[in-house]
């Protein structure tokens, strides 16, 4: 070849260069390649041709989608793939995929590109987290593009996975032929939304081949990992304190064993203690076997057992923080472990054991007397036995702290409470009680009588059974009409619609310690709760307080118990018709926009007992009321409606989700009735006009479920939504439509008509129970706000797409909303790595490399010109 030619080549590839970007670069790019060569190059002189010819044939023999630590091929390899969204090449970059391939050069990682668009190895359902597919061939590209690589590349020694990469695994598993000794998997989960997908892999599992399974602490995805490990024969279940969602970094207490378990020839020769029991090596006697609060782990490690239970405790009234690092490095586990502790102050616990065993409650008190010697919170509860109250997923049990057992996911609450009883929960024990069954504290004419036991609560001299105008002075009528003045409004009528504010202090109930003790099924003995009111009347507002407490007997569901809370409602004295239109129609999407949202989960409007009413979804975000109507099964999360179609959520706080007409129903004793006898629609067609059960945040009355059609008929009001075509209520307010005409009710689910209350008319809206086709009544209360809704209220046009931990997300129920904490998540995990493309990635040694080879194409030009 000659020398004008090869100045030719040079030029020709240094232009190639320059347009192409980094798909020449990577050409000449190599991580074994270093400035040095290059120099070496410039010093061979005339031999430089072939230098360079020599290294451009064995460059264009790499793999276009691999890369790899090295090429030397006698080493083991590797098939890593990397989490959702990212690539091959930010997967190599990450911090922990460089300690582990530095401290095992005699591997060789080579790393696969996903072949789908967004660099996912498995796409996304349509419709989102809430909805799912069948399909089994869903994977399908991933699995033909990993075949043909592995053909093309391998043999693999052991595979490798980060994040969706891990959930990838046993789904390639399952539907391949390939073949591992080893499996990794780190901070992985299982696609559960793929229901055809799971069901191969639950057919093929599990998997006999050695697998090494990691989770982080602070990794929000962390719940997958134990799904992870029950997918294989011999699975290796590591925990690091400290790691997050990436792989563990060098310093990590547990990347030794990663190390060595793809080092050694079987995962049993990995270092940790690996007796067949829980004793450790030091402490083990063949006599006599040692306590379990008494036995150490060095390590997370070779675990047969690792569960999350959680812990509340509650000491006269006092709750008991859980101590960060409890059982941690302690006298009787010096730097090590007891089997069970704690990482931090949430009351979530770690049990971990070498084999599987049955753990009880008694050794969480056992570890801390361990860990917190000298600290005596706890001796009431072993002094006194009889005033301990343990209840599990809100259950009341009836056994002690022996028989109480560990399990996953549990919540256990221990309560201790020796106060003197006080029957009617007034804060005056039974003993000094004046008003036994009432608040003694509500003395509204302060008299000294409290005002359950006071026949004249607004000490006008006129009883309260005769009292015109409770709350005012009775003898005060100034036009002489025989209406009090504070209950006489200027039209003549009793109730002025342009004005509510007395029509709700006549209306709510539960007021000036009239509450009655009522009683939770869903616990032991009786509860007497007692619901509180207070309506306050300012220029143009009405304030309502309330300790959320109903006025009827009740069902918490499996978010027992309810409690006393503590609201504060403000709702316009005058409602106003919204005429503005622009709203967000994210959580009413028949409205428009022509009227403000109600939330789709939380409150809505306050029933007239003062108990929130809350929108149609529940925590997962179905229909709750179609759920429990058995429309659809909610497999998400353990949700159940009681009486009423009210239950109990996180934090003790009692909500109807639908109906709520009970509040002015009453048992007849005298024919043996309870509150379970009450049923809809038998227990509430009186044949007249419903009374009003509530007011929503715009300030307009919310009626029972009869009212008058505009004939002056009285007939039950029928909502106008229906399912769509194909749907059940599984997807919440999604699965439904307004049809104008198929019931009374308008988009908002109210209408303008005559009521009781108001003979000429005013807006309302209506409780209903069933559609104008017979089918679910659905929203059940009203789904947006005819009125203007003041800032006080809590209407609004969406909620926080971040709330409900404890409910809808967090340990034991699932993975944040996106952009809700975190990093990454299924399908769709995020990177601290900006993620380009392989060959647009443009290397600035490269560019150094390129130009010096120009300066010498252009040196030879000149000189043979």
């Amino acid at each position: 070849m000659s020398n004008n030619t090869t100045a030719l080549i040079i030029g020709i590839i240094f232009l190639l260069g320059l347009f192409a970007g980094g798909g020449a670069v990577y050409l000449f790019s190599n991580e074994e390649s270093t400035s040095d060569d290059i120099e070496n190059d410039l010093n061979a002189g005339e031999n430089l041709d072939d230098d360079l010819k020599n290294e451009f044939d064995e460059k264009s023999d790499d793999s276009d989608n691999t890369d790899t630590q090295s090429n030397n091929t006698s080493n083991l390899k590797v098939l890593a793939l990397h989490g959702g969204g990212e690539s091959a090449s930010s997967f190599q970059n990450q911090q922990g995929m460089q300690d582990l391939r530095n401290a095992l050069p005699e591997f060789e990682f080579i790393f696969a590109q996903s072949p789908e668009n967004g660099g996912v190895w498995i796409n996304d359902v349509p419709g989102g987290k809430d909805s799912y597919t069948e399909d089994r061939g869903w994977a399908d590209t991933s699995i033909n593009y990993l075949d043909t690589f592995v053909e093309n590349n391998g043999p693999f020694y052991a595979i490798l996975g980060y994040s969706q990469g891990a959930a990838m695994i046993p789904i390639y598993l399952a539907n391949s032929d390939s073949s591992f000794d080893k499996a990794l998997l780190f901070n992985g989960y299982m696609e559960t939304l793929h229901h055809g997908l799971m069901d191969t892999v639950e057919e093929v599992a599990p998997f006999d081949i050695p697998a090494l399974i990691f989770e982080g602490e602070q990794d929000v995805f962390a719940y997958g990992s134990a799904e992870l490990a029950g997918n294989f024969s011999s699975p290796l279940h590591l925990v690091s304190s400290s790691a997050d969602h990436h792989l563990p970094f060098s310093s990590d207490e547990t990347f030794d064993q990663v190390v060595e378990f793809l080092r050694n020839s079987s995962s049993e020769s990995v270092v940790g203690n690996n007796n067949s029991s829980n004793q450790s090596n030091e402490t083990m006697d063949d006599d006599e076997p040692i306590p379990l609060a008494e036995q150490c782990l060095g390590g997370h490690s070779n675990l047969a057992m690792h569960i999350h239970p959680w812990i509340n405790l509650t000491v006269r009234g006092t709750e008991i923080p859980i101590p960060n690092n409890m059982g941690i490095d302690t006298s009787v586990c010096p730097n090590a472990m007891h089997l069970l502790h704690t990482h931090d102050d949430t009351g979530k616990l770690h049990i971990e054991t070498y084999e599987p065993i049955t753990v009880n409650l008694s050794l969480f008190f056992a570890v801390w007397n361990i860990s917190e010697s000298g600290d005596s919170t706890f001796a009431p509860l072993f002094l006194d036995l009889e005033n301990v109250t343990i209840t599990v997923d809100g259950v009341e049990q009836t056994v002690g702290i022996h028989e109480i057992i560990f399990e996953d996911s549990i919540y256990i609450d221990v309560v201790f409470d020796d106060a003197l009883p006080d029957s009617d929960g007034d804060g005056v024990d039974d003993a000094s009680d004046i008003c036994e069954g009432y608040d003694d504290n509500t003395d509204w004419d302060n008299d000294g009588i409290p005002d359950g036991c006071d026949d004249d609560d607004d000490g006008d001299g006129v009883d309260d059974q005769n009292d015109q105008c409770p709350g005012f002075d009775d003898s005060l009528d100034s036009d002489g009409d025989g209406l009090p003045d504070d209950c006489d409004a200027v039209d003549g009528n009793v109730y002025d619609p342009s004005d509510l504010g007395l029509f709700w202090v006549d209306k709510f109930l539960c007021q000036n310690g009239t509450g009655v003790g009522v009683d939770d099924y869903n616990t032991t003995g009786d509860d007497n709760h007692i619901c509180s009111v207070t309506i306050t009347l300012e220029n143009d507002t009405v304030t309502i307080s309330s300790n959320g407490i109903p006025n009827h007997d009740l069902e918490s569901g499996p978010g027992c118990c309810t409690s006393t809370q503590s609201y504060t409602w403000v709702v316009p004295r005058s409602p106003t018709n919204d005429t503005t239109g622009g709203h967000n129609s994210a959580n009413c999407p028949e409205a428009n926009g022509d009227y403000q949202c109600a939330a789709d989960r939380g409150d809505i409007a306050i029933a007239i007992n003062g108990v929130p009413i809350f929108g149609p979804e529940d925590g997962p975000g179905g229909d709750a009321v179609a759920s429990n109507e058995g429309v659809y099964e909610e497999d998400r999360q353990h949700i159940w409606l009681g009486l009423c179609h009210g239950h109990s959520g996180p934090g003790g706080v009692y909500h109807y989700h639908a109906d709520g007409n009970c509040v002015h129903w009453h048992p007849n004793e005298t024919a043996g009735e309870g509150w379970r006898d009450y049923s809809f629609p038998s227990s509430t067609n009186t044949g007249e006009a419903s009374d009003v059960i509530g007011i929503a945040f715009d300030g307009y009355p919310i009626y029972g479920v009869y009212g008058d059609d505009g004939t002056g008929q009285i007939v039950e009001m029928k909502s106008s939504y229906r399912l769509k075509s194909g749907q059940n209520g599984y997807n919440g307010i999604d699965d439904y439509e307004y049809v104008s005409g198929l019931g009374h009710l308008d988009v908002c689910n109210g209408h303008f008509g005559p009521t009781p209350d108001f003979p000429q008319g005013i807006y309302h809206y209506h409780s209903t129970i069933e559609n104008g086709i017979g089918e679910m009544g659905f929203p059940y209360f009203l789904i947006c706000y005819h009125g203007e809704v003041s800032d006080g209220g809590d209407g609004g046009d969406g909620s926080d797409p971040c709330a409900g931990y404890g409910e809808t997300w967090g340990p034991g129920i699932g993975p944040p909303p996106d952009g809700c904490g975190g990093g990454g998540g299924p399908g769709q995990q995020s990177s601290d790595t900006t993620l380009l493309d392989q060959q647009y990635v443009f290397d600035w040694t490269n560019l150094v490399i390129l130009t010096i080879l120009s300066v010498i194409g252009l040196r030879l030009i000149r000189q043979r010109s």
